[in-house]
């Protein structure tokens, strides 16, 4: 490594493979070179490695400069508050099985929508089942405990029987007298379980690909009280003020 450095007069250089010269710069002058080219009259706050490689196009080297730039980066204020959103999971995925239709469902409530629906309608009430991915939805002004009763039993109760046992009009579209049919039934309900068994390893085959896939891009982030965090600014609130605004404004935990 000492055949790459040479000694000219009190400026100590670092030959590059292309021989070229790099001058060797000390803690003081390396902070200051940071501080200008990322966050200067043009620093454009580029990323560590995007820094790092300007430095070195401009003639400038240390021996933990990737690390230091990398550091200095992150710990960059306009560079946190104007940053991009966080998409990466802080969570391993607990996956929720079903082991046959409707089960299972999961409901939630989106709104308030701005501006309201033409029959003034602010809300959407959706239920979505676990196996199937069946989606019953409705719209409402306001959601209140007898409105979610009503979608339960309106929406949601009478979907197993129209699906699981046909109606008398259509026992007569396929052309099935009552008992050839209540026949039929009972020799699918003979092998019900052995198809319902290949259902649940299927699912529960496809669930652990699907955790261990959604767990390679999980990144942990855990908070103290007492840290300073920086919040999202999400498009509804006060502080969206366009393009070039930023992103997190600082709070405290």
């Amino acid at each position: 490594m000492a055949n790459h450095f040479f000694l000219n007069g009190e400026i100590l250089y670092r030959r590059t493979s292309d021989l070229g010269l790099l001058r060797y710069v000390d803690v003081a002058e390396a902070t200051r070179i940071l501080e200008e080219i990322h966050a200067g009259t043009c620093g454009p706050h580029m990323n560590g490695f995007t820094l790092a490689k300007k430095i070195l196009r401009a003639g400038y080297f240390w021996m933990t400069m990737e690390r230091d730039i990398i550091r200095y980066v992150q710990k960059c204020h306009q560079c946190q508050v104007h940053g991009y959103f966080i998409w990466v999971p802080p969570n391993e995925l607990n996956v929720m099985g079903s082991p046959w239709p409707f089960a299972a469902w999961g409901m939630d409530v989106i709104g308030p929508i701005e501006p309201p629906a033409s029959n003034a309608h602010r809300f959407i009430l959706v239920a979505i089942d676990y196996f199937t991915k069946w989606v019953e939805d409705s719209t409402y002004k306001a959601v209140t405990k007898k409105v979610v009763a009503d979608f339960v039993r309106n929406n949601l109760v009478v979907i197993p029987a129209e699906v699981e046992i046909p109606s008398l009009r259509i026992i007569q579209e396929v052309g099935l007298d009552y008992a050839e049919w209540i026949r039929s039934k009972h020799e699918q309900l003979m092998l019900i379980d052995e198809k319902r068994m290949d259902a649940v390893c299927h699912g529960q085959l496809y669930q652990n690909r699907m955790t261990k896939a959604f767990n390679k891009k999980v990144k942990p982030r855990q908070f103290t009280l007492g840290q300073l965090v920086l919040k999202k600014i999400f498009s509804h609130q006060e502080e969206v003020k366009g393009k070039f605004a930023p992103n997190w404004p600082l709070h405290g935990s």
